[in-house]
């Protein structure tokens, strides 16, 4: 059985895995078919940016705290469903061993034996009651999750998201130094899941140290996204203003139609793609010059043209991405913990006891003459 449950509980930890968005760091017109995964939802920086800047056409006003926010109340709210599922799938192992259980005592009365199904029956009812009673508190777990976004871990929180996101700004440079070699942008698949995320980082996230905020790492040159306060309140800032994403400009060109936002994207990004090239011949020219007479201690090319060109217009929507990313992290595994933990406890665990309980209350097998009702029963 112990088998059996646990191939349910992996099943559903993939599933809420499965949930999550999986972000990509480049562009749409980027992304070859390989990438997609079959049952994921993939978010494009464009496809992010695109939402934002049509919410704030639409509502006139918009922080990175509600985007954010939004975005994993949009994954944690299928996560019940998810529990459910794990549920009953413990429900079917803990059906088909009790059948199994009651089929071994009752080997040599027959199916239609009567002692047989009343305690067929009342081992039925007692799971049932179990399922129910579990479910409910799985249910209240599930709403708290999809209503509440929060997590005490601030320290981890906040090391995560700035290791995903000096990741997804890693690939962004690495997209500029390829269009420079190249003259064009192609991207290969990095997904953006737990695991590989570590991976990707300076240092593997599992080695973060959760303690306090003071032992954050020393490796990170970046600063911590603005958005993560510390506060026990909220852990996004109510006062980020999506300033690069969406401008008043953005606002009143309503007659662009659908795409109208992804293409003024697309436009920018080739535009800062010019820039770079234009920089980078200025560069390597003044580079020359200065070598061939005498200069060779000099900074990296890379280096110049991060101060010659402006900063990426999308990274504001990088930091949305990684915080998003970082939190869903810590609540996938809270919750893939506690379903498991409450199903262990009040279902797995007890229900062999209730069970018995069960029928030797409903028989009577209990107190004085306890041989003549068996001998009664069993001649039923």
């Amino acid at each position: 059985m112990d088998d059996k449950v646990r191939m349910v509980y992996d099943a559903f930890a993939g599933a809420v895995e499965r949930s999550r968005v999986e972000f990509r760091p480049w562009m749409r017109e980027h992304h070859h078919p390989a990438e997609e995964e079959e049952g994921k939802t993939v978010m494009y920086v464009d496809d992010l940016w695109e939402r934002i800047a049509t919410e704030v056409s639409a509502r006139g006003n918009l922080s990175a705290q509600t985007v954010q926010e939004d975005i994993i109340r949009s994954v944690t709210s299928s996560w019940d469903v998810l529990a459910s599922e794990c549920l009953n799938g413990v429900r079917e192992v803990l059906s088909q061993l009790v059948t199994s259980i009651v089929d071994l005592h009752f080997r040599c009365a027959g199916d239609g034996n009567e002692l047989r199904m009343i305690v067929q029956s009342i081992a039925d009812g007692q799971l049932h009651s179990q399922v129910e009673m579990t479910g409910r508190k799985l249910a209240d777990f599930g709403a708290l999750e999809k209503r509440t976004v929060f997590t005490s871990s601030h320290a981890r929180l906040r090391d995560s998201a700035a290791a995903i996101l000096s990741h997804f700004k890693d690939i962004r440079r690495q997209a500029d130094h390829t269009l420079l070699e190249h003259g064009a942008l192609r991207q290969s698949p990095v997904p953006m899941g737990r695991t590989e995320a570590a991976k990707a980082s300076s240092k593997p996230l599992d080695h973060v140290p959760v303690a306090g905020p003071s032992h954050s790492r020393e490796s990170h040159t970046m600063s911590i996204p603005s958005s993560f306060t510390g506060q026990t309140s909220s852990l996004f800032s109510k006062n980020v203003p999506l300033s690069t994403v969406a401008t008043s400009e953005d606002q009143g060109r309503q007659s662009d139609g659908p795409g109208g936002l992804r293409r003024r994207l697309v436009e920018q990004q080739r535009q800062r793609a010019d820039s770079l090239r234009n920089a980078n011949e200025a560069i390597q020219v003044a580079l020359s010059s200065l070598r061939s007479v005498g200069f060779h201690d000099l900074s990296s090319p890379e280096q110049l043209l991060e101060k010659l060109v402006e900063p990426d217009p999308v990274d504001e929507v990088l930091e949305i991405m990684a915080n998003v990313v970082a939190y869903l992290d810590i609540a996938s595994i809270r919750f893939v913990d506690y379903i498991t933990l409450h199903i262990e406890d009040y279902l797995v665990n007890a229900i062999g006891d209730k069970i018995n309980a069960a029928v030797v209350a409903n028989l009577d097998l209990s107190g004085g003459n306890i041989e003549e009702r068996c001998l009664r029963w069993m001649a039923a």
